[in-house]
This record gives structure tokens, C-alpha cells and sequence, in this order.
């Protein structure tokens, strides 16, 4: 008979390991998931009618910034629909951090913008610049002196840009011109009219413009003899539109100077608890149309709380709803004065390996960034 008791003891004991281990495996998966960060980020889309395709180039934004954003992410490396802020079955959504602020990869809006971006700026003289030599030579408008590379000297743009194959042409002769509307600027959708100046439109690509030390455009040749050195710089657009001195951006840049609009108070705002309050205890969110970032918005319900300026997001005729409440039929422009960013900042349109036809996308204005974990659903999620 004890033979049979030492096998039930047996048994059980199996049993017990079992269970215990199945148990422990479980809670290791749980705790596995709940270590696991996932990032999530979104841009709005800039304001302007020149961007291709915006649904695929950036899915989950509106045609206008106005319209808003959700946020979507890739799978497989393909831009897809599917939310960024989800959790699988059995767990719920636990934000852990989350920010809104100007995109401003460059620093303009910051004290020391980024030295490589001034120099493509021209707007500075005592930059150190790249090494350069007769094997070595600089890239288009940038001069050779003392072994570095240095913002070319000029008195117009056509010093600044080459019609070569594959150089950058240059900017308009109108590019700086007063305006009240495009029609003003007399040009081939080149340019548009922003706070009563022709400024290059980011969709038409990149052209050389030659500036003056404050980022002011050259738009006709200055009267110079031999003895009067040529007062202008080369200088990237569109990228540079929106600088004035040392890099520094006309509206969002934080120092005193008179050229800066401190009163907008651009800063990057910590968004954790807004979004906390609408996505915790969430399987998914901000995934869809009906349940997405309206940055104009502000009630409550705002998922990211204040934006991280005074300024409005625009509508595709760069109009932007003033700050100004008390006046329904006032507009802002300076939320076209942000720092501007050319190239593919709204995403890499299907058709980019076309070289001829293919406008140039470009991103402006306010994006959202942020991590989060899954939380099993039974589990506490407090909220802010």
C-alpha cells in the first residue's frame, strides 16, 4: 500500500509543477509585454496644395493641418493603416511619456541652431566649415578659403545657382518681393505670398538664393565697384526662407532679439497626462478618423493639450485662425514662418523614383512623439 501512497504524492507534486510553471511562464509573458516600450510618433501635413498624394505619402493626416492627424503606422516597411497605439488582446494601452513640439530638427527655434545648417544658410562668416582643397572642392555655393568651405559671396542669385545638369538652379528675381497676394509675385508657382513677401513655395523644389546677413533675399543686382565687396551670401531654399541671423527662425526662436517672436512662446510642452487621460485603459487608440488629434481644438478632450506655440494650424491656402479670439475674421501667417523642411518630410511618395513630374514634399508645423507599454486588462492603470 505505501507504494501507491508514494505514487499519488508523486503525482500531485508533478501536478503541482506543472501548474506552477504554466503560471510562471504566463507571468513572465505578461511581464515580458509590460516591459516592452513602443514609440509612436505623427506630423502634421504641411500647408500647402503642392504635396503629392498625401494619403500615401503620409497616412493618417488630413489634406490640412487644421484637419488633424492619427496615427498609423508601417509594417514590413510599407506605409499601412495600421494604429500605432494599440495593444493585443487581453492588454490595454499605458502611456508612459508623450510630447508635442515645433519640428525643428536643426535647432532653429533653439539658441545655437545646428552650425552645418547656418552655413547652408549663409548666414554666418566665422563658421567652421567643411575641409576643402583642389581635390576636395565644396559643394554649390560654398567657397574654398583657407582650406575650408565657406558661404559663396554674392550680389545676386545667379552667382549662386548653375543651370548644369543636375545643379540647383537659382531662386526668382522676385524671391523677397512685397506682396498682398501670389498673383503679386509674378511668377510660375515658384512662389506665394506670406506675411506681404514673395517666399519660395516648398512644392516647386530647390532653388540658390543670394542673401543678405539678416536672411533678407538680393532680388536685384546691387551697384558695386571694384573697391565695395558684394554684401550677399548664397543660400538653400526653401530651407532657409524662414532665418534671419546666425540660423535663428523669424518666429519660433526663444532669444530677445527684435527679429524673434517670443510671444508666441514656442517650447516643447509634455503631453503625458492629455494623452494618458483619453488613451489608458484603451485596446486602441487614435487609430481612425473618429478618434484623432485636433490640434486647434481646445476643449478638455484635446489629446495633447496646448500646442507647443501661440499659433493655429493652417488650412491649405495658408491661412491660420488667429489667435486672436475675439475677431472671427483675423488670420495669423506665421505658422508658415516655422522652420521648413524639404526634401521627403512628409514621407516617401510611391512614385519618388520619378525624376521628371514629381513635386518635392516637405514638412512644417507640429508633430507628436511619445512611448508606451500594454497593461494586461486586469490590471490597475491609473490615469491622469
Amino acid at each position: 500500500m505505501w507504494m501507491y501512497g508514494v505514487m499519488f504524492i508523486l503525482f500531485v507534486l508533478v501536478v503541482v509543477f506543472f501548474v506552477l510553471a504554466y503560471n510562471t511562464k504566463n507571468k513572465n509573458s505578461e511581464n515580458a509585454t509590460m516591459n516592452i516600450l513602443y514609440p509612436f510618433s505623427g506630423y502634421l501635413s504641411p500647408p500647402s496644395q503642392f504635396n503629392p498624394n498625401i494619403s500615401s505619402t503620409n497616412p493618417g493626416t488630413g489634406k490640412t493641418p487644421q484637419e488633424g492627424l492619427f496615427l498609423v503606422g508601417q509594417v514590413g516597411g510599407e506605409k499601412s493603416n495600421v494604429p500605432q497605439i494599440q495593444c493585443p488582446t487581453g492588454y490595454k494601452i499605458n502611456i508612459v511619456g508623450a510630447f508635442v513640439e515645433v519640428n525643428d530638427p536643426y535647432g532653429e527655434c533653439s539658441t545655437t541652431p545646428d552650425p552645418t545648417f547656418q552655413l547652408t544658410c549663409g548666414s554666418s562668416d566665422n563658421l567652421t566649415g567643411p575641409v576643402c582643397n583642389p581635390d576636395l572642392p565644396c559643394g554649390q555655393g560654398m567657397t574654398c578659403s583657407g582650406g575650408k568651405c565657406i558661404p559663396t559671396s554674392c550680389s545676386n542669385a545667379g552667382k549662386c545657382g548653375s543651370t548644369d545638369a543636375g545643379a540647383i538652379p537659382a531662386c526668382s528675381q522676385n524671391l523677397g518681393n512685397s506682396c498682398g497676394i501670389d498673383s503679386d509675385c509674378k511668377d510660375d508657382n515658384s512662389l506665394m505670398c506670406v506675411d506681404g513677401k514673395c517666399v519660395m513655395t516648398p512644392g516647386a523644389g530647390t532653388c540658390m538664393a543670394c542673401v543678405l546677413q539678416d536672411g533678407t533675399p538680393i532680388n536685384e543686382d546691387y551697384p558695386l565697384d571694384d573697391n565695395t565687396p558684394e554684401p550677399g551670401r548664397c543660400s538653400f531654399m526653401p530651407s532657409c526662407t524662414n532665418v534671419s541671423t546666425d540660423g535663428k527662425n523669424r518666429v519660433c526662436n526663444v532669444s530677445k532679439n527684435s527679429y524673434a517672436k517670443d510671444t508666441y512662446k514656442c517650447r516643447p510642452r509634455e503631453a503625458t497626462a492629455y494623452l494618458a487621460k483619453h488613451c489608458d485603459g484603451k485596446n486602441v487608440c487614435l487609430g481612425s478618423f473618429s478618434d484623432k488629434w485636433l490640434p486647434n481644438e481646445l476643449s478638455d478632450n484635446n489629446p495633447f493639450g496646448p500646442l507647443p506655440c501661440r499659433l493655429n494650424a493652417c488650412d491649405d491656402t495658408g491661412k491660420c485662425i488667429s489667435t486672436d479670439l475675439t475677431n472671427d475674421n483675423s488670420y495669423d501667417p506665421d505658422y508658415l514662418g516655422l522652420p521648413l523642411l524639404s526634401g521627403w518630410g512628409s514621407g516617401k511618395p510611391a512614385n519618388s523614383a520619378a525624376s521628371s513630374g514629381t513635386p518635392t514634399t516637405f514638412n512644417q508645423g507640429y508633430y507628436v512623439h511619445g512611448i508606451y507599454t500594454c497593461v494586461p486588462d486586469d490590471e490597475d492603470v491609473k490615469t491622469s
